[in-house]
């Protein structure tokens, strides 16, 4: 696993990230993007996260899994909350309309949509580090990509 540096736009959006993430191995890969819990709590900011994981997927088109992190900052309505935004566009709209108004959720409401007809699956795994919980879910689903769903060989 490698730890890119935190600001996206200095590895994503620089000829060296896509250069960098694909020279790392021959192997396969994936991309762990992770959505800030507390940040993503307002759809608005929600929508801007999936904008920007497509934006990485587009630059580095490698497989990736989306985290859900510091779950244990947010309570379990506003986690169920944000999983229902992934699994059901309609909720996310919804929510973007209560919070924004008919008219000034257009634009974040038509950028969901758009990123939703691309196939991107945006099913973050919520995560703690400091609960220790979601990891067994984030090794499953690497596994998966990176292996078929065959376990990892030494």
């Amino acid at each position: 696993m490698v730890d890119t540096p935190g600001q996206i736009e200095l590895f994503a959006f620089r000829e060296s990230g896509p250069y960098i993430s694909h020279a790392l191995t021959d192997d396969s890969s994936a991309v762990l993007y992770l959505f800030d819990a507390p940040f993503c709590r307002s759809p608005l900011n929600y929508v801007s996260n999936m904008f920007m994981a497509a934006a990485v997927y587009n630059r580095l088109l490698q497989p990736q899994i989306y985290l859900l992190t510091k779950k244990d900052l947010v309570t379990s309505e506003e986690l169920d909350q944000m999983v229902s935004w992934s699994e059901e566009i309609e909720q996310l709209e919804h929510a973007l309309e209560v919070r924004l108004g008919k008219t000034a959720s257009l634009i974040s409401r038509d950028l969901a949509q758009a990123i939703t007809r691309t196939g991107l699956n945006f099913e973050p795994i919520p995560v703690s580090a400091k609960e220790k919980t979601g990891f067994v879910e984030v090794n499953a689903e690497l596994t998966r990509i990176l292996t078929g769903g065959e376990e990892l060989k030494p």
